[in-house]
C-alpha cells in the first residue's frame, strides 16, 4: 500500500515538476526520479555528530508513519519530501541506506528511504543505490522475508536506472 501511495505521490509530484519548471538547476532538464543506495550499520557510520543519524532516523520513522495514512493533498507530501531530499547530505543519504538494508526497520521505511535517496538525484544518491542494490541478500527467517529482501535490492536498481 505504501509503494502504490509513494507511485501516486511520485506521478503528482513529476506532473507539478514538468508543469511549474521548464528546467532544472544549470539549465538542464530537471528530474524527479528516485534513485537507491548500500549496506552501512548505523551503529558504524563515521561521524562526530551522531544527534544526524538519529535525526534522520526519527525523521524517517515519522515519514513512513504518515505516508500510511490517507491524506487531502499528496502534492504536499511529495514536496515536502523533494525539498528534504534535495537537502541531505553524505552522512543522511548514508544513514537512509543503512535504514534500507536494515532488516530490523520496517518495510515502509525501507522503501521510503529508497526514494528519498532515489529524490536527492546527486551523484553520492546514486552511488549509495548502487551500493543498496549490490548488497549481499542476508539469510531471512522465511519466504516473505527473503522476498521482502529481493524487493528492496530491485526497487533501489530501478531507482539508479531512473537516474541514469
Amino acid at each position: 500500500m505504501l509503494r502504490t501511495l509513494l507511485a501516486c505521490i511520485g506521478l503528482a509530484f513529476i506532473g507539478y515538476w514538468v508543469w511549474t519548471s521548464e528546467s532544472g538547476p544549470a539549465g538542464q532538464q530537471a528530474s524527479l526520479d528516485p534513485v537507491l543506495p548500500s549496506l552501512v550499520r548505523l551503529n558504524s557510520l563515521p561521524t562526530a555528530d551522531n544527534k544526524s543519524v538519529a535525526e534522520v532516523s526519527r525523521w524517517l520513522k515519522s515519514e513512513a508513519a504518515q505516508a500510511s495514512r490517507v491524506k487531502s493533498n499528496p502534492m504536499a507530501s511529495v514536496m515536502r519530501l523533494k525539498k528534504k531530499a534535495l537537502s541531505l547530505k553524505a552522512l543522511e543519504l548514508q544513514t537512509l541506506k543503512a535504514i534500507a538494508v536494515s532488516q530490523s526497520a520496517s518495510g515502509d521505511e525501507r522503501f521510503l528511504a529508497i526514494y528519498i535517496i532515489g529524490l536527492a538525484e546527486s551523484a553520492q544518491s546514486r552511488q549509495q543505490l548502487k551500493e543498496i542494490s549490490e548488497s549481499p541478500v542476508p539469510p531471512t527467517s522465511s519466504e516473505r522475508a527473503h522476498s521482502d529482501e529481493i524487493m528492496i535490492r530491485a526497487n533501489a536498481r530501478e531507482m539508479l536506472n531512473r537516474l541514469n
